[in-house]
C-alpha cells in the first residue's frame, strides 16, 4: 500500500492479503456489503463455511468404499508390490532350503498371504538369512 489510502481502502486490502485482522474497526453497512465479518462478542461461528454438511443420499452401503481414497492405478501398484515381494521372499527362502538342505518352509499361497499380512501391520515371517531378513525389513517398511 502506497500514497493516501482510506480506512476502506486499508481495509479492503488487509483482507485480501491476511486472513485475520486484529484492528479495531467500526462496523458499517457498506462494509457489511462488501463481504467484511466482525465477530460479535469476540468470536465469529465460521461453522457454516467450514464444515461441510453430508448429503443423505451418500450414506448409503457402498461395497467398495474402502477403496475411495486411492485411484486404481495406486491399488494396482500396491497388489503387484505385494505379488512381487512374495516371489522374491519365496524364491530367496527356496534357495536357503536348498543350501541348508531343509524342506521349504510354507507354500507360495503362505507366503502372498503373509506378505499382504506384513502390509498391514501384522509380521509372521521367519526368515533365515540375511537376503530373506532384508526382504522382510523392507515389506516390514512399507
Amino acid at each position: 500500500m502506497q500514497g493516501n489510502q482510506t480506512f476502506d481502502d486499508i481495509l479492503d486490502w488487509s483482507s485480501r492479503v491476511y486472513d485475520i485482522n486484529s484492528e479495531f474497526w467500526m462496523t458499517t453497512s457498506a462494509r457489511l456489503e462488501r463481504g467484511i465479518k466482525y465477530p460479535a462478542d469476540g468470536w465469529y461461528d465460521g461453522d457454516i463455511i467450514m464444515v461441510h454438511k453430508a448429503d443423505d443420499a451418500i450414506d448409503k452401503f457402498q461395497l467398495f468404499a474402502f477403496a475411495a481414497p486411492f485411484t486404481s492405478g495406486v491399488w494396482l501398484i500396491l497388489a503387484m508390490t505385494v505379488v512381487i515381494s512374495a516371489m522374491v521372499y519365496f524364491c530367496l527362502d527356496y534357495i536357503d532350503s536348498i543350501r541348508l538342505g531343509e524342506e521349504i518352509d510354507q507354500p507360495f499361497s503362505n507366503v502372498l498371504f503373509t506378505t499382504a499380512d506384513s502390509f498391514v501391520g501384522n509380521f509372521g515371517f521367519h526368515p533365515k538369512s540375511i537376503a530373506t531378513r532384508i526382504v522382510v525389513s523392507s515389506i516390514s517398511i512399507i
